[in-house]
This record gives structure tokens, sequence and C-alpha cells, in this order.
């Protein structure tokens, strides 16, 4: 019988991930050594990358559902210079800019890869960024184009990581969530094999172990925000940046129910029961042994496919944590950070159908190629009320984490220059400020964000990411977003100033 060890992702907040472009590389000299082998990156300019890093072993056979393995050792020099696959999905905007992979199984469960950016100039040893993507929890990569980061690594003179976790059902143990186990998900738990990867290797990569400062966005953020309360995480990373993302928990009984479900969408795809209501005798009748049994003869395109119309595992809102991990920590929010999370709900259109009105080139669009007008209505109506209530949430985290007297910071990017309809629709919609992070803006390829970038708005794109760099490198480096001269002035959210606006 497998372990239990792993259960219920603490899921995850919602949307977008973006896209960027890449630099073209040229190999460095010399191999890295990590205590799995040697590695050759490839020079991206000032910045050497190491893409497609196996952090464990695949989680794969008899290792599904199980908690992370180290990585096999390989001998000979492993070329990096190519990602791993994508975790196993449902494709979409979230993980790919290529519309051949939406709306199917998409990704791999041998997917536990990372990637580092070295820059190459002398300052050594530099802090470390770790990245970890968002998407739900049941959506994204680290190899979106977006998350390319040779510019930011170059900015901050900091070695960047990012990183793949397990994702959906995948990243949770079903039987453990059956059965109330409260133990870390599996999503977790590579998420924190990848840090202790960091800490093992990344002075080969001239990073400084002891200055890690994790970075998540929506879904990541959540990830950071269970780090934070996590003994095991203790001593992997000391500072955090929490984006658009909340502490969140799924009660027993709602974790039950949903893998219940699963579970009955899977026994109807496979002809075990005729209809949904026979679900819980055919349940009953196999027991946990059977159930493993029955599940380790799914493919995880079965898997993912079953729990296709159940969406993320329902979450709520939980900012009455205990910190253990009282670390320095920077927050930070958009405008209207509802408005993308309740698109789909209200839209008439389907992701395909928003992907192609993205990526035209129409200067005609209005809120009726979207909505309807009363579907259109609720859409601000409801857009209005959620983006009161998540910012309100972010702060009551920001307030928790100041309560142990660490340093705290918190932003909210407000950048008005989105063309119209997507002005007026979205707003500083949710994901917003990543690109302004990464320094990626691509217009001129299909991606998730191409609506976003006009010729006229490039300067001033260029100015708001050096601003994000250099107050980012101050905070990385020293716990201070002052520390180097920016046009961002920070005031300490823990003395009890308003926000930073960046704007």
């Amino acid at each position: 019988m497998r372990s239990r060890r792993a259960t219920l992702a603490t899921v995850l907040l919602t949307l977008a991930t973006w896209s960027g472009t890449a630099t073209p590389a040229t190999p460095p000299s010399g191999p890295i050594t990590t205590r799995s082998g040697d590695i050759q990156g490839h020079a991206s300019g000032a910045v050497t990358r190491y893409l497609g890093i196996p952090f464990a072993a695949p989680p794969t056979g008899a290792l599904r559902w199980h908690p992370p393995q180290l990585p096999t050792p390989w001998t000979g020099v492993r070329v990096a210079d190519h990602y791993g696959s994508a975790c196993a999905q449902i494709g979409g905007y979230f993980a790919s800019n290529d519309e051949q992979t939406f709306d199917k199984p998409y990704g791999d469960e041998d997917c536990l890869y990372l990637n580092v950016w070295a820059p190459t100039n002398a300052a050594k040893p530099r802090p470390v960024l770790i990245y970890i993507h968002g998407g739900s929890g049941i959506y994204g990569t680290a190899s979106l184009p977006l998350y390319e980061a040779t510019r930011l690594a170059e900015g901050l003179n900091a070695v960047v990581v990012s990183l793949n976790y397990r994702l959906g059902v995948l990243g949770n143990d079903p039987l453990a969530r059956l059965h109330g186990d409260d133990a870390p998900s599996l999503a977790l738990l590579d998420q924190l094999q990848a840090l202790r990867w960091v800490k093992d290797n990344i002075s080969g990569f001239d990073g400084d172990p002891s200055n890690v400062t994790v970075m998540g966005y929506s879904a990541g953020a959540v990830s950071i925000w269970a780090m934070l309360t996590s003994a095991e995480a203790s001593g992997l990373f000391q500072k955090a940046m929490i984006l658009s993302g909340i502490p969140l928990r799924t009660p027993p009984d709602k974790a039950r129910a949903y893998v219940e479900s699963w579970l009955a969408q899977l026994l109807l795809r496979d002809g075990r029961i005729d209809t949904i209501d026979a679900a819980p005798a055919q349940l009953a009748a196999l027991g946990n042994d059977g159930i493993d049994e029955f599940l380790a003869t799914r493919s995880s395109a079965d898997l993912i496919e079953a729990g296709r119309t159940l969406g993320p595992s329902p979450a709520e809102p939980d900012t009455d944590v205990q910190i253990i991990n009282k670390v320095p920590t920077l927050f930070g929010s958009v405008a209207n950070e509802a408005s993308m999370l309740l698109v789909k709900r209200y839209s008439t259109l389907d992701a395909r159908q928003i992907w192609a009105l993205i990526n035209s080139s129409r200067n005609d669009l209005g809120a009726t190629d979207f909505f309807t007008p009363w579907s259109y209505l609720k859409f601000r109506i409801a857009s209005f009320f959620v983006n009161r209530k998540l910012h309100a949430l972010v702060n009551a985290g920001a307030d928790r984490v100041a309560a142990e007297h660490v340093p705290v910071y918190r932003y909210a990017f407000d950048w008005d220059a989105i063309p119209q309809p997507w002005r007026k629709a979205f707003g500083a919609y949710h994901g917003l400020d990543v690109p302004f992070i990464f320094g990626n803006f691509p217009a001129d390829e299909p991606n998730f964000t191409r609506f976003s970038w006009t010729p006229e708005t490039g300067e001033v794109r260029a100015k708001m990411h050096q601003a994000f760099v250099d107050s980012f490198r101050g905070f990385i480096e020293t716990a201070d977003p002052n520390q180097y001269a920016s046009t961002i002035h920070w005031q300490r959210w823990d003395e009890g100033a308003p926000y930073t606006l960046i704007r």
C-alpha cells in the first residue's frame, strides 16, 4: 500500500501565468558539478542559463503519489540547454503559447525539473531568488516564456531559479484526502525538495545558499504562505515575496467530497458504473486496496480528464495561521485582482475564443465581444466586491506577518496604459505585475499578455521594470527595498505606513 504522507494541496488562488522572450544562447566554458552529476549551461549575454535540471526522481510508476525522491545520478556531462516537460495538466495559455496544446492533456508526469540563470560578472557569491509559478495549482509551468529570467538575473545581479511542481490531483494523494490526512501536499513537498537542491548545489553557480529569497505569484504565493507555516521549510530561505496570494486551506470534508466526485468521474469514464449515483457503492466495494490498484492502471491523461470539470479543489482563506519561519516579507497585489479571476465565469467565450481576440489585430473591440449586456453588468459588480475582499485578505496577511516583528513591505500595482476595451473591462489585472518584474513584454508573438502592450508605452515599461529590479535587488540582498536608488519609495508596512502604490 502506498504511503499516505502527502495529501490535499492547501490550494491555490487562480489565474494566469504569462509569457516572454528568450535570448540566443552560446555554450560557456566549463561544466558545473552538482551532487547528481556535471551539467553544461549556455551563455546568454551576461548570464548563463542551465535549463531542465532534475531536482528529484521522476514521480512515475511506483513513485506516483509519493514524496519526491533524490534524482538519479548520471555520468558524463548533462547538457542543460532545454526545459524539462511541463507537469501533466489540461493545456491552456497558463502553460503554453501554442494554441495546439489547449483544452487537452498536456505535459508529463516526469516533470520535476528546475532552471538556473547565473550572472557571469565578478561579484560573488550572489543572492538567490527562487520563483514559483501560479495557475490555481492545476495549470502552469516554469518554462512559460514570460518566466525567461535572463533580464531579471542580470538586473538583480542574483542567481534566479524557477521550478516545476506536480499539479492537480497528481500533486495530492487522493486516498490520503479521502481519509482526512492533513500532511503537506505533494506539490509543496516538490517545492521544498527544489529548495533543498538549491541549498546543496547553488554555491556551484556562485549563489549564496545562506541568502535565499522565495518569490511566488498567485498559486505560487499560496505555496510560500505554506512555507512560512511549515517546519519542513525552516532554514531553506531567508526572505519571502508573496505576489497576489493569500493563505488558503481546504476543510477535510470538502477535500473528501472533491476526491469522491473525481473518483466517480474516473469510474464512469472507465465503464465501471453507468451513472454518477452508483459511485459510492462501487467505491465501498473496491475499498482502499481496490481503489489503489484501479488508480495505478490509469494514465495521467485519464486522471486529468476526470478532473476537467471539477477545477481546483475548494479552498478557504485562513489568515489566522501560525508563522514558523519569521522572515522579512514583501507583499504585492494589483489594482484589479478579480477581473481575470471572474472573466471565464461571465464571458460568453471559451478560452480559445478569448485567445483569438487577445492575439488579433482588431482595434474595434468592445465589451459586447466578450459579454452580453447582462453578463457584463454581473461581471463588473462581482469584480468590484471580490476585488475589495481579496485586497483586504492580502492586507490581513501582511498584518499577520508584521505581528512577528520582521520587516514587511506591501505594494499595490496600477497601470492604466492598457488599450481599450481591456482597460475598462480588466484594469490592472491579476498577474500584470509579473511581466514588469521579469522585463518580458512580447508584442510580436502570440501570448496572453499581448493585448496589454503598445509601441507608445515601451519606454515607460522599461523604466517601470528597472524600478522593480532596483527595489527587489535591495530587498533580496539586505531586506530593504530602499537600498538602491529607485523611483519607488518604500515604507515599512509594519510601522503603520500605507501600502506603496506603483503606477
